[in-house]
């Protein structure tokens, strides 16, 4: 019997799934990349893990959370990965680790409503960093924020601010303000909207959804909208009733080693300790913490980007995942690699070229010269240059060199290497047998030109010193003598080294600006 269906089928992407192709793809491995160096940095190690749990008997509730279950699995009882975090709870549950630095870049699934009001499966890219093991006081912390800063420094996001708060001072505040014991969670989740709704509405909610009085609401909003340094901390204290409270004072006392620890690590100037950022789960956790980018123009595009939550974690305990639990202490952040990609996308400005993965593009002038262009592809590969020949002739803006074959120039033994980008500039004939050894130092020197920029520079800062280097030719000299008579030799923005040399001009003019010359032992006349 034929069951299949005449309908016709739409190839695509599932409902809250993308794919990822082409020069998003090349954005998102070099942010990855640029991340894990700092993290490697740091003495971190990486792991891998699958992309469903076994779904845990002992956590109740499960029903209620937007996990997205698996029909069936041999008989297991598993859910697509709904936390990075539960997916590092249980490695480490598993392997009994006591002390460790590890990071995981993966993806993530939980059920969303859509603009339709369907239920849909919503995949997400996450970067988690976590530190396990006891710390002296709030090392591990300070360190993470170390961290953070490596890689929004690194990753050139613009201007951003690293929130922080420590859940026993929110604690001590509320315990002074009245609030029942059994409100403190449902409370924390409203307070921590104040950074993204109207006071009017957080106000709201406390009395009309939780109960609380007017009064107590009003005294809760003018400690949590008190934000600011070091100072707010001597600030509180003049508060004598706060002062005599437990937790907050064990909470102060942390926070005071804290930044010292910050101010060592250089971290205090993005620092902004907020008293309205907390967690639903703030009773189980101590300090607490995100990271805001700040909102900034694109001048190539004029689009404005606003303020969004990259990162975000805390230190706790134990962890209360919807997947596992674990009673060990441990320190992470979780940054949201979907919306730093966003970011860095819009400042690449439309319709530039990317780098790619590969270095050299071999073609040949007329087509044809296959086995030379296979031969040429070889010695490249054996230098460890990334290299490749295809049908086109024309390559790609996105590859660093074309290396061109000529009837003219393989009679000679030679190949011409030309930079893609700058098709004006003349050509560098090189022997064939040498072809790995120069690309290689014109890749090498090509890197520390564009390489000190990253792959999130914005253009005005491409424009500041990348422009000149594409009307900078090169001329090099080795054992050999350059003769020049009635030459006019203009040099704009070049560095010249002359060591051991022995020079002479004869009417030769010279347009210099902004030159540098060194010249080493030399003799002049």
């Amino acid at each position: 019997m034929d069951t299949t269906d005449d309908r016709e089928f739409a190839a695509k992407a599932p409902r809250g799934t993308r794919d990822w192709f082409g020069k998003d793809i090349i954005i998102r491995d070099k942010i990855i990349s640029s991340m894990a160096e700092v993290f490697k940095r740091h003495g971190a190690a990486t792991i891998d893990t699958p992309i469903f749990e076994l779904l845990n008997p002992t956590i109740s509730g499960q029903d209620k959370f937007p996990i997205c279950k698996l029909a069936d699995q041999g008989g297991q009882l598993s859910s697509l990965r709904y936390s990075l975090g539960d997916s590092l709870t249980r490695w480490i549950s598993l392997r009994g680790v006591h002390s460790a630095k590890v990071y995981q870049v993966g993806k993530e699934y939980r059920q969303v409503v859509d603009g339709s009001g369907r239920r849909v499966v919503e995949e997400r890219m996450k970067c988690h960093f976590g530190v396990v093991g006891v710390s002296d006081g709030l090392l591990a912390e300070a360190e993470m924020l170390r961290v953070a800063m490596e890689v929004l420094d690194g990753l050139k996001l613009g201007a951003y601010t690293i929130k922080i708060n420590h859940s026993l001072i929110l604690r001590g505040i509320l315990e002074v303000c009245q609030v029942p014991e059994e409100l403190l969670p449902g409370l924390a989740g409203v307070i921590n909207n104040i950074s993204k709704t109207s006071w009017d509405e957080v106000h709201l909610a406390m009395t009309a959804e939780l109960g609380l009085g007017m009064a107590i609401a009003d005294k809760i909003g003018d400690f949590v909208a008190k934000t600011g340094g070091r100072h707010l901390l001597y600030d509180l204290l003049l508060d004598e009733e706060l002062a005599e409270n437990v937790a907050f004072s064990k909470g102060i006392n942390e926070m005071r080693d804290f930044f010292d620890f910050l101010e060592i690590f250089g971290v205090m100037p993005k620092v902004a300790f907020d008293l309205s950022l907390t967690h639903p789960d703030f009773l189980d956790l101590g300090l607490v913490y995100e990271v805001v980018t700040l909102p900034h123009s694109i001048k190539s595009t004029g689009e404005t980007i606003d303020s969004v939550e990259i990162a975000s974690g805390a230190s706790c305990c134990r962890w209360n995942g919807h997947l596992h639990k674990a009673t060990f202490p441990i320190t992470v952040i979780e940054f949201e690699l979907e919306d730093i990609f966003r970011i860095i996308q819009a400042r690449v400005p439309t319709g530039q070229a990317l780098e790619t993965e590969m270095d050299a593009y071999v073609m040949a002038i007329g087509g044809g010269f296959l086995l030379e262009r296979m031969q040429v592809c070889r010695r490249l590969w054996d230098a460890g240059i990334k290299a490749e020949f295809l049908c086109n002739e024309v390559p790609e803006p996105a590859y660093r060199f074309a290396v061109v074959l000529s009837e003219e120039k393989i009679k000679e033994g030679k190949v011409k290497i030309k930079e893609v980008r700058n098709p004006h500039k003349r050509g560098l004939d090189v022997d064939i047998d040498n072809v790995g050894l120069v690309l290689g130092e014109m890749i090498k020197e090509s890197r520390e030109c564009a390489g000190d920029k990253g792959g999130a520079e914005t253009e005005e800062e491409r424009n500041e010193d990348g422009n000149f280097r594409e009307r900078v030719d090169r001329v090099r000299a080795h054992g050999g003598t350059v003769e020049m008579e009635g030459v006019n030799v203009e040099m704009d923005f070049a560095r010249v080294k002359v060591k051991d040399a022995e020079i002479e001009l004869e009417g030769a003019k010279f347009d210099m600006r902004r030159v540098k010359i060194e010249i080493r032992g030399s003799k002049e006349k």
